[in-house]
C-alpha cells in the first residue's frame, strides 16, 4: 500500500499491474514510471490561551493541558493578564481560552466581556478558574459570557475532569482534533 509522501508505481495507482501483492511490488516489467503522491495538507495544531498573572499557574495548566490526548498538538500561548490576552485574541483565534479572573489591568470578567462584545466571538469557549466560588461569583462569571465556572485550588486531575465533561456536553469547537474523548 503506497505511503503519502513516497514514490509509487503509476501500474499500482492504475491497476494494469498483475494481481496479489507481490505482482504489484514488482510491478509490469521494463522500467516502471515513478510518480510522488499528492501532499496531504497540514492541519496548523490548534492554539489554546492561558491566562493568569502568576507564572506557576500557567506553566501548570499548560502541562496539564497537553498531557491530555485531546490536546497534545496544541500550540499553548500564555498572557499574563487580561490587557495582554486581549491583544492575543485580536491577532490570533483559538480554540480554547483559560483564565484566571483575579489579575492586575484587566480581570478575567472583564477579559470574557470585552471578547464577547467586541471582538464579536461567542464560539471561543472561555473557562473562568478562580477562588472565588460563591455562588454570586460563578453566577457573574457565567453572565459574563464564560462557558465554564472551575474553582481553585486546581489540579490538574480537575482540570482534566472538567475540560472533558464540558468536551461531553458539545461545547462548540473551533478546530476538528478537539473533539469529545471515546467514553
Amino acid at each position: 500500500m503506497a505511503r503519502f509522501g513516497k514514490p509509487i508505481r503509476v501500474s499500482m495507482v492504475k491497476g494494469s499491474a498483475p494481481h496479489g501483492p507481490r505482482a504489484a511490488r514488482r510491478g509490469t516489467g521494463g522500467s516502471p514510471r515513478i510518480i510522488t503522491s499528492v501532499p496531504r495538507p497540514t492541519e496548523a495544531p490548534p492554539r489554546l490561551l492561558v491566562v493568569d498573572d502568576s507564572i506557576v499557574v500557567r506553566k501548570i495548566l499548560t502541562m496539564t493541558l497537553q498531557q491530555l490526548p485531546e490536546f497534545a498538538r496544541a500550540v499553548v500561548d500564555e498572557a499574563g493578564n487580561g490587557v495582554l490576552a486581549l491583544r492575543r485574541m485580536e491577532e490570533e483565534r483559538y480554540a480554547l481560552v483559560i483564565s484566571d479572573i483575579r489579575m492586575p489591568f484587566m480581570d478575567g470578567l472583564e477579559l470574557v466581556r470585552r471578547v464577547r462584545q467586541e471582538l464579536k466571538d461567542g464560539e471561543t469557549p472561555i473557562v473562568l478558574i478562580s477562588t472565588l466560588g460563591t455562588e454570586d461569583d460563578v453566577r457573574r462569571g457565567l453572565a459574563a459570557g464564560a462557558t465554564a465556572y472551575v474553582l481553585k485550588p486546581l489540579s490538574p486531575h480537575h482540570l482534566k475532569t472538567a475540560l472533558r465533561d464540558l468536551m461531553r456536553r458539545g461545547w462548540p469547537l473551533r478546530h476538528s482534533m478537539l473533539s469529545p474523548p471515546r467514553s
